[in-house]
């Protein structure tokens, strides 16, 4: 099962759009939770939630890694990040046929990239992303690195990235 999430509602075809990897592609993934955390872009929603204008050159941001068992982990860079970027905001996540040629060029775990252009089988609605990350959490499919539990040393880090 190939999963693609998004903001956009009612995506029937995925078309190959200029990525950050300098090629077109249709990013998909096998893992439920990953497609969801790409239906709400940070980045873009600072710029939304003050309604300013978004930069043409804008390039999306996902702070979120995964543990050894290939779990994946959102990471909070201040406090209440994950809330402040998610919650009341709605996504689609797609179901997607599988494309003859998919590879991993980014070498994110369970993301895979392809040229061609990608049929969506079913469009999952989520109403409200932060509320399906808890229950995503609960169910031991999520971790939320929380800020109040991060170390000095990653706080640093986070610094060093900012900069």
């Amino acid at each position: 099962m190939l999963y693609h999430g998004s903001k956009t509602p009612h995506i029937k075809t995925l078309h190959p759009n200029m990525s950050l990897h300098g090629e077109k592609y249709v990013y998909l993934t096998e893992n439920f939770t990953v497609a969801l955390i790409y239906t709400v872009n940070a980045i873009e929603g600072f710029f939304d939630d003050l309604g300013i204008k978004k930069p043409d050159d804008l390039q999306p941001w996902y702070s979120y890694g995964f543990d050894q068992s290939q779990i994946p982990v959102i990471e909070e860079y201040y406090p209440n990040a994950t809330i402040e970027t998610y919650a009341g905001k709605s996504g689609y996540i797609y179901r997607c046929e599988k494309p003859k040629a998919l590879s991993n060029p980014t070498k994110i775990p369970t993301v895979y990239v392809t040229k061609e252009t990608v049929a969506t089988i079913e469009e999952i609605y989520i109403e409200d992303v932060y509320l399906e990350f808890l229950r995503q959490e609960k169910q031991g499919l999520l971790k939320i690195k929380r800020f109040e539990n991060n170390s000095n040393q990653f706080n640093e880090h986070i610094l060093d990235m900012i900069k």
